[in-house]
This record gives C-alpha cells, structure tokens and sequence, in this order.
C-alpha cells in the first residue's frame, strides 16, 4: 500500500458525541417507521452536547410542570409523558474500519481508504472534545490494528498516525472472521461504528449472524463508503482492464455488456442492506467518494435529534 493522502484538519465546525438513550417504558402501541424504536427499551444515538441528557419519560402528574410534557410522545402513548434527564455520562466509541484491498480502489482522485480514514479523523476528533473515549479497530481478513478507547487529543494523534501508516492496510476482506474477533476482545459497552463499502460482505455465510450479536451487544451505526463506480456503471464507457485489488489476472471487459445486471445486482443488495439494518435498529449512513462528508454527517445528527426530541 502506498501512503495515502489524506487531510486531517478537524472538518466539523460543532463538538459532536453519542449518548445511550432508552425509549419509553411501558406497553402502548407505538406507530411504525422510527418511532417505532421507542416500544420498550432501545439504546438510541443522535447528536448532543453535554450537560444533562434525556433519560427517557414518565406519566405526567398533576405536579408536574405542563410546559414539560411531550405532546408527541403523548400522542403515540395515548397518555401525558414528561421527560426525565439525568447527567449525561461519557461513552466509548470504537471505529470499525475496513482497509481491505477492495477500499484501495477509486475512479478518480480520491481513494475508499483515504476518505474514509479522513471521515473517521473529522469525526473521533469531534467527539473527544466532548469528552468521550475514542478507539480504533482495523480490520481485513482478520482484526489488524487495535487501539484501546481512550480520551483526549493525544489519543487523536494516534489514531490519525494508524489512520495514514500504509502497513495497517491490504488484505482480503472477511466481515464474519474480525467481527466475532471483535466481540471476543470487547469486554466494555460501546458504540461500535462500522466504516467499509461492504462489498462481499453477502458471500460470508455466517455474517448475518455476526452481525445481529454485534448490533445486539453494542449500540452500531453502519456507514458505507463507495466509489461512485461502485453503486453505477453508466453507459458509454465500453472496454476496460479490470484487476483485483488482492493480486491474479487481468481481465478485458466490456462494461457495456454488463453494466445492467451488475447495477441491478448493485441497487439490489443495497435495499437488502438498508432494510436489514432497520430491522436491526442499526442506523446507516451512506457516502460516495466524489461528494463531501460534512453535510450528509451533519445532516444525520441533526436528523437523529428531531426524531427523539
């Protein structure tokens, strides 16, 4: 692996963190779609600052201030709720990032690997300004780098220095093998975020499996990172020589010929992920190499706030 280039310089303008949240108590019928989530207990992720944090509702009482009840959890419980808040505690937040060979991969000028080591440097700096210990875990085959969470911006300096050193990269992908070497290591509550384009991940037989004890253990958020070539192949652009990150031979393919099946089987398998990690619970990010993360990060914090205001 070559070294990548990548900027580090903090992208974000706002301090950003996770907290665990849980959803209402009780046994009213919750509507679907994300409100959904708040029928018994659910930890929950979303943009904060510090300070005192929601700790889920109560039924109101003649004692209780009106201006505290939440209509719109009131209308889904068919009863008056009020907030409770209690003292926001730090978390530990752990990147699962994949830097098999398939992310050395780009259309244009910008790497998998690099935007994704960029992405995951923007956000652990933002959160240990908030206080929240930050870990790092690199992966292929198998687990390649550990770093152990840990607080503060020396901490981020060592992440970024595993994020840019070319010898924690390359390798065949195998999601299934460094998950369960992860649960195996991980004796701490966290949230896990996993960062990789998830391609192959469907040949695993056992992944799905995996992945449910991982998103039941652990409070997950999925990006996916993909080279725009990844999702789409348009038309027009004919003969290519294609060779596999890994090493073997090369091919001589007309795009042309394939290009309608290999984006259905695209387009496919994407839905199958998405509605799959809804399921789970799992919230999904997805990002494509030639746009800028800030905004649709952002956008996602800002999102997760409104749901659970």
């Amino acid at each position: 692996m070559k070294e990548l280039a990548v900027d580090f310089s903090p992208k974000f303008s706002k301090r950003m963190g996770f907290f665990s949240k849980k959803g209402v108590s009780g046994t009213f019928t919750a509507v679907g779609g994300a409100f959904g989530m708040f029928a018994g207990e659910k930890r929950q992720m979303y943009y904060k600052g510090k300070g005192m944090t929601f700790d889920g509702f109560r039924e109101y009482t003649p004692y209780d201030d009106a201006k505290m009840i939440d209509w719109k959890a009131s209308l889904r419980a068919n009863k008056k709720l009020v907030r409770k808040y209690s003292e926001e505690k730090n978390k530990n937040i752990v990147f699962f990032v994949d830097v098999s060979s398939k992310m050395s991969y780009a259309s244009h000028f910008k790497l998998k690997n690099e935007y994704a080591a960029e992405l995951i440097a923007s956000l652990a700096y933002s959160f240990t300004q908030t206080g929240d210990t930050v870990g790092l875990v690199m992966f292929s085959e198998k687990m390649k780098k550990w770093r152990d969470p840990s607080v503060g911006e020396g901490q981020w300096l060592r992440i970024c220095e595993e994020l840019k050193n070319p010898e924690n990269y390359e390798g065949t992908f195998n999601f299934t093998n460094s998950a369960e070497q992860l649960l195996s290591y991980m004796n701490f509550e966290a949230v896990v975020i996993i960062v990789s384009d998830f391609i192959g991940i469907e040949s695993e037989p056992e992944w799905t499996k995996v992945y449910e004890i991982l998103a039941a253990r652990c409070e997950v958020l999925a990006i996916m990172i993909r080279d725009p070539l990844d999702n789409y192949v348009p038309k027009g652009i004919g003969t290519v020589l294609i060779s596999s990150p890994s090493g073997g031979p090369r091919v001589i393919v007309n795009l042309n010929r394939i290009r309608d099946r290999y984006n259905e089987t695209n387009a496919k398998f994407i839905d199958n992920f998405k509605a799959f990690n809804a399921r789970l619970g799992v919230d999904m990010i997805m990002l494509t190499t030639d746009q800028d993360f800030v905004k649709p990060i952002m956008n996602f914090f800002i999102w997760r706030e409104e749901v659970w205001r």
